[in-house]
């Protein structure tokens, strides 16, 4: 087929998975869409549907050059100012600064509420167009010439003595070190908080450009890392608790194998199932053919889409138990969050670039105690398969400790409460709110002192 091709999904569509979404990969220009519903979608979500065809045909015209999308235009209610219709000049593949952020779909923002669309101004975080975070102003560092960022909170008075969290933030559309917000609002303990090489741009971070910089994944993320634990002066006795959000916890698990002296503990949040991490998920020659999948025309289509508040709120909801909150969705879709230049990470990624091999012969010999965290509605939970899902987890590993709490994938977004309290527990803290002092230094001792149960 020659004709440019629209692939519209619903969000509950149990087969809205890999098998369609190579339309993409097998077709010349395949875009995939998604809208709220599972397969009727003209009566589920017949708004939705007819914004994502109105969006595909204007930045599809017609082969002979004419105005696909004048048909579509005869309702003077559904009219573009003159504003909307310069953001459709930019042609198939191209990607230009008024695109940024999703300017693909900016009727479709103009004709939304602010709810539906998680309006930053109604959401009340943003002023002039910038999201005010509750947290500590990112601070800079570099590794063999590239600056990288960082969020650091000191203790709080009384807690100086309780286990530094070292947060390691997912990668997807506009993820970076904001993602731990929650945490640390609640956590009294000190934080740091890196961005991984490629990430929070908008922190003042060098892009990864692989044209300029190979960036060997995941073992130079891990070394970004080390050198920010090395500047902070991390020893046998100054030692971290890692934390890692879900698809990075490789990243994780070769801190705390690389790094016996200096991490205490290891806390996996939402991990992939043990398969998936015990076992080559692509071969080289499907890395590379995902690799150029996730730098063609129908893949740039689909970045901008994603990029959109609405494209990234329809494909977020996979991973929230409920509805992802307006103050999410504007983090992540910030204008500085979603440049081109931070598409790098999360093609690594969805290349399959950290499964590589299998990290079974790490995650067996680790000596710190490993907290597994997930949800209950998390699929990696709910998988009964043998080899998958948490359960050899706790039989293959020493010191592992799984608990399951309300959520999905984003636990700290979800539950920050429930994923605190476990923590404390895990770490031997007491609960907020009690007399810590005495306790929380004794307890950190030992750990230091004694990081493997084995």
């Amino acid at each position: 087929i020659e004709q440019p091709t629209l692939i519209l999904c619903g969000t509950s569509d149990a087969q809205r998975t890999e098998q369609r979404e190579s339309y993409l990969f097998e077709m010349q220009d395949a875009a995939m869409a998604m809208v709220e519903g599972k397969m009727m979608l003209p009566w589920e979500s017949p708004v939705e549907v007819r914004n994502a065809i109105k969006a595909f045909v204007r930045e599809h015209p017609d082969r002979s050059g004419s105005d696909a999308a004048g048909t579509l235009m005869e309702d003077p209610a559904l009219a573009m100012t003159g504003q909307n219709r310069q953001d459709y000049q930019f042609k198939w593949g191209t990607y230009g600064e008024e695109s940024s952020g999703g300017a693909i779909l900016s009727e479709i923002a103009s004709s939304s509420n602010g709810e539906q669309m998680g309006d930053e101004d109604a959401a009340g975080d943003a002023i002039n167009g910038i999201i005010k975070l509750n947290m500590p102003p990112p601070m800079t560092y570099e590794l063999n010439g590239h600056t990288l960022t960082y969020r650091e909170k000191p203790a709080a008075p009384g807690h100086e003595f309780d286990p530094t969290l070292l947060l390691i933030h997912g990668i997807g559309i506009g993820q970076s070190s904001w993602f731990w917000e929650k945490i640390f609002q609640r956590y009294k303990g000190a934080i740091i908080a890196p961005d991984l090489i490629g990430c929070g741009l908008e922190n003042g971070g060098d892009p990864w450009d692989p044209l300029k910089r190979d960036v060997e994944v995941p073992l130079d993320w891990v070394e970004g890392i080390e050198r920010l634990m090395q500047n902070k002066g991390f020893d046998e006795m100054h030692r971290c608790v890692v934390v890692a959000q879900n698809g990075v916890a490789p990243i994780g698990i070769k801190l705390a194998y690389r790094n016996e002296a200096t991490v205490s503990h290891l806390i996996l949040l939402s991990p992939p199932c043990w398969e998936r991490l015990t076992s080559a998920f692509t071969s080289e020659e499907e890395r590379q053919r995902r690799h150029r999948d996730n730098i063609g025309s129908a893949a740039e289509f689909y970045f901008n889409y994603l990029e959109s508040k609405i494209g990234y709120r329809m494909k977020i909801r996979e991973f929230f138990k409920e509805k992802p909150d307006d103050r999410f969705i504007s983090l992540a879709t910030a204008k500085e969050a979603t440049r081109r230049e931070a598409r790098t990470p999360i093609i690594a990624m969805n290349s399959g670039d950290l499964n590589y091999r299998s990290f079974e012969a790490e995650l067996t010999a680790l000596v710190q105690p490993v907290l597994t965290m997930t949800g209950g509605n998390d699929r990696v939970y709910t998988d009964k398969r043998p080899g998958f899902g948490l359960g050899p987890y706790s039989t293959k590993m020493n010191n592992e400790k799984t608990v399951i709490i309300n959520g999905k994938t984003m636990l700290p977004w979800e539950s920050p409460d429930a994923v605190l309290k476990e923590m404390r527990t895990f770490l031997g803290l007491k609960d907020d709110g009690e007399d810590e002092t005495g306790r929380s230094q004794d307890m950190f001792i030992r750990a230091r002192r004694q990081p493997s149960l084995q």
